[in-house]
């Protein structure tokens, strides 16, 4: 008894002197300052300091109940509002705010949940920031840091061993993460402008970061696993210049996205849904587009777009497939779609306005094209089991389109030149052919149908040469 009368004595010592160093100046400005503390080794501080004349209303509100629970906040400026609640053991929350019209609010504890060890560290400097956060479990650390004039940050982190740390710089940025069970991780970094974040992780071993400088930039990302108790998902958003979006979402384990966005206007967004998928996207330019979908397992994509206007579409539905997209130019289109296992595509522009289209849905299937000049269109559709397509185009304005259905076909198509044109169509099994157009204006046209092996070469050089083949 003598113990808890001496502990509310003390209390009640140190909100009076806080009382009377904000008290001075030439008007009396409005502060109020509440400490609440139960149990032992509690220990709670608040320093509230305005300078200026004329009203100013702090509030500063601590309330401890546990074991060991240590409290600092420190507000200097007008208007300032901190709340600090911790309820369990070992609790720690630092709270500084330096400027006018802040608000903090945090809380540790409860939730069904016995509490150890957890940590809050908060600090803001400008005016209108805001900052509210909760931490129910074991072991959770969570730092918030901004600087500027109306940021705001919202988190809650449940169970256990999850981190976070949010540093943003500049006007009206916005962070909110939710982490869910255990050793989860969230690092975000902004000095921007108008930019938001928007991290939602809810199994254990989950890891985002997210870097946004320039102005208004919006990331979001979503890993979860509805399968099992375990994540180990990890997502990495870059993106500097202005007005970029990226979006990843992850529904599986051990999954692994990462998006770099430079200049303007740029937009990603990643699905991938199995386990042990792995993209990458890269867009250096404006306006560019990518949208990547994975589902199955051991997928792997990667996607290089530099220039403005270019597109990528890329969905990868089986086991161990491989894309790679890497367009560099102006107004380039890449559409490529997998459906089987172990199939590997590969598309390469370089130049303006071309265009490649590429569809397998078997196993083992491989595509291939190269496209260099302006204006070029290649398309390539595979149906059966290990066919062979490779596409060569360097010119302007040529046109390859290539369709085998069955099996084991096997095309190889090289055009150089202008204002080439090749269509083949095989539909059997174990047919074979092979093009070569060197100049400009040529056509050529190949149709094998059913039963084969059939084989078909055309070499033209020169201008305006038309060849036809078709055997049934």
């Amino acid at each position: 008894m003598i113990m808890k009368n001496l502990l509310f004595g003390a209390m009640a010592l140190l909100a009076t002197v806080c009382y009377a160093q904000k008290s001075s100046g030439p008007t009396t400005p409005f502060v109020a300052a509440e400490i609440y503390q139960t149990n032992s080794f509690n220990m709670a501080q608040i320093n509230q300091t305005e300078v200026p004349t004329g009203a100013a209303t702090h509030y500063g509100r601590i309330r401890q109940k546990g074991f060991s629970n240590t409290a600092y906040t420190k507000q200097e400026g007008l208007r300032d509002y901190a709340v600090t609640k911790q309820f369990g053991l070992i609790n720690n929350a630092d709270v500084y705010q330096f400027g006018n019209d802040n608000g903090v609010e945090v809380q540790q504890g409860r939730n069904n949940s016995w509490v150890l060890d957890n940590n809050i560290y908060v600090k803001q400097t400008g005016d209108d920031n805001c900052v509210i956060g909760k931490q129910f479990g074991n072991y959770n650390m969570a730092t918030v840091n901004q600087t500027g004039n109306l940021n705001y940050t919202k988190f809650r982190q449940n169970k256990d061993s999850n981190t976070l740390d949010v540093a943003q710089t500049g006007n009206l940025n916005t962070a909110d993460v939710f982490q869910n069970r255990n050793y989860n991780q969230a690092y975000i970094t902004q000095q921007s402008d108008f930019s938001t974040v928007d991290v939602d992780q809810r199994e254990s071993d989950d890891l985002a970061i997210i870097v946004q400088s320039g102005l208004n930039h919006s990331a979001r990302v979503l890993q979860d696993n509805t399968s099992s108790s375990s994540g180990n998902n990890s997502a990495i958003i870059a993106q500097f210049g202005d007005s970029h979006f990226s979006s990843v979402i992850q529904k599986g384990e051990f999954n692994s996205a990462q998006n770099t966005q430079t200049i303007g206007n740029n937009t990603s967004t990643m699905r991938q849904v199995g386990g042990y998928n792995s993209a990458t996207v890269g867009q250096n330019g404006d306006s560019d587009f990518s949208d990547l979908k994975q589902t199955g397992d051991q997928n792997l994509a990667t996607v290089d777009q530099n220039g403005d206007d270019n597109t990528s579409n890329l969905i990868q539905n089986g086991n161990q497939n491989f894309t790679v997209v890497d367009q560099l130019g102006d107004t380039n289109n890449s559409y490529s779609k997998q459906v089987g296992n172990n199939n590997l595509n590969r598309n390469i522009q370089t130049g303006d306005q071309n265009d490649v289209y590429s569809l397998q849905r078997g196993d083992y299937n491989l595509y291939e094209s190269l496209q260099q000049g302006d204006q070029n269109y290649a398309y390539s559709k595979q149906i059966g089991n290990n066919n062979l397509n490779v596409s060569s185009q360097i010119g302007n304005s040529n046109y390859n389109r290539v369709n085998q259905r069955g099996d084991d076909n096997i095309t190889d198509v090289e055009q150089i030149g202008n204002f080439n044109k090749n269509e083949t169509l095989q539909v059997g099994n174990m047919h074979q052919v092979y093009v070569l157009q060197n100049g400009d204006l040529n056509c050529s046209k190949i149709e094998q149908t059913t039963n084969g092996p059939h084989l078909a070469t055309v070499v033209q050089l020169g201008t305006s040469n038309t060849a036809c083949i078709i055997q049934m």
